[in-house]
This record gives C-alpha cells, structure tokens and sequence, in this order.
C-alpha cells in the first residue's frame, strides 16, 4: 500500500513536477532567477555593441558595423541564447 507524501517545502513539490513535466528536467539551476538569466543575456548584446563602437574609433566605421552586425546575428543565431531564453520561463515557473 502507497501513503500519500506530504510536501512541506512548495518549491520543492514544484520542483518535482517540473521534472516530470518537462523533457530537460529540473533547470540546472532553479535558484538563478528570470532576471539574472536576461541581464546576462542582456549583457553580451551590450558587450557586442561596445566592441563594434570601439572598432569605429580604432578602425573604419563600416567595418565595424560589419562586425558589430555579424556579431549580433552569429547571437541571435545561438540557438543556446534561445533555449536560456525559454529557460527562464522554466525557472520563473519553478522556483527561480
């Protein structure tokens, strides 16, 4: 005979059914938050820009249009920059 489990820590009971529910299982890491993950993804956009302005003083301005374009398509290509996208929905569901 089965007995019931009696959750006492919400997050954790959350926590579990996002294992379940989900086919990548519990986020690494569930205490990193929504906000953490997009300023981090925020920052490599900022970073990106910051190169491409530098080369437009040190070099010409087209080509560091070219590398900031590049720079910013070869990210938006990422399909690791998706997947954090979308894995911040997961963690503000479960407990980030």
């Amino acid at each position: 005979m089965h007995e019931a489990t009696v959750h006492r820590n919400p997050s954790a009971h959350q926590r579990s059914d996002s294992a379940r529910s989900d086919p990548e299982g519990r986020p690494a890491h569930p205490e990193i938050g929504t906000k953490s993950i997009s300023i981090l993804l925020m920052s490599v956009v900022v970073a990106l820009l910051v190169a491409a302005i530098v080369l437009a003083i040190f070099t010409t301005w087209p080509f560091a249009v070219a590398v900031g374009a590049l720079g910013l398509l070869l990210y938006v290509g990422n399909p690791v920059v998706w997947a954090a996208i979308l894995r911040t929905q997961d963690t503000s569901r479960f407990g980030g």
